[in-house]
């Protein structure tokens, strides 16, 4: 098992050594949230290779393409990595029934944001990373849910609002320009760089303090899908 003291450096060896099928929740935790890290001589053999996270890789291209909180590809990276959050690690005591989708667990475990916004926030992620759209729908059977999705956007960047401000009706659908519509909701994407930028330091300040877990069973998943390497050239 690692401790505190124990080199990154082993830990991944253990994490990425080819005859481990099954690496220790605590490992893939650590390297998760520590990476990257590099080793002159991986397990697998062959030349150095660096060793990085989504957790890391993530932030860090939304922080680059963010142009001070201006760029929608950045809102866009900032979302995608609240939505590969959600699906990873949950701090402890975290209700295990939060969500209902990744982006909205992450919100719900991480910030102080209320369920219609963070609803409103993953239906930003879906338009903006889908159609580069500012417009979105649900077809859920719940009218409730409908009602939680259902939003016509209009982004700013002044950091003088709120992150999210959401309409007291939901978008009825009607074209009508942002700035006249009741229904508008309004995202200040540079409140949302600051946002993501306080859960990223949540999340490290959690797992330091020994108060994160890896969500169940997703030990082998974040070894799969969430740690990657970067073969190191000459």
């Amino acid at each position: 098992m690692p401790t505190e003291s124990e080199p990154l450096e082993d830990v991944a060896r253990r994490v990425f050594d080819p005859a481990v099928i099954h690496a220790a929740a605590a490992d893939v935790l650590r390297l998760y949230i520590e990476a990257p890290v590099t080793l002159k001589e991986p397990p697998s053999g062959g030349p150095p290779m660096t060793y990085r996270s989504s957790f890391d890789a993530s932030y860090q291209d939304a922080h680059n393409a963010s142009n001070g909180g201006t760029s929608w590809i950045g809102a866009i990276g900032h979302l995608c990595f609240l939505d590969q959050l959600g699906q990873v690690v949950r701090p402890v005591g975290g209700p295990r029934d939060a969500g209902p989708s990744h982006v909205e667990r992450a919100l719900q475990y991480f910030t102080d944001l209320g369920a219609d916004q963070r609803a409103a926030l993953y239906a930003l992620r879906n338009c903006l990373a889908h159609d580069f759209g500012l417009a979105h729908s649900s077809d859920s059977t719940r009218p409730e849910r409908r009602r939680q999705l259902t939003h016509k956007f209009e982004l700013r960047s002044t950091r003088e609002h709120a992150v999210v401000e959401v309409p007291r009706e939901p978008w009825d659908g009607t074209m009508t320009p942002a700035p006249t519509n009741a229904a508008t909701t309004r995202v200040d994407i540079a409140g949302l760089s600051d946002l993501v930028d306080d859960v990223f330091a949540r999340v490290k300040h959690s797992h330091e303090t020994g108060e994160l877990r890896l969500r169940p069973k997703k030990s082998i998943v974040v070894r799969r899908r969430f740690l990657f390497w970067q073969q190191e050239m000459s």
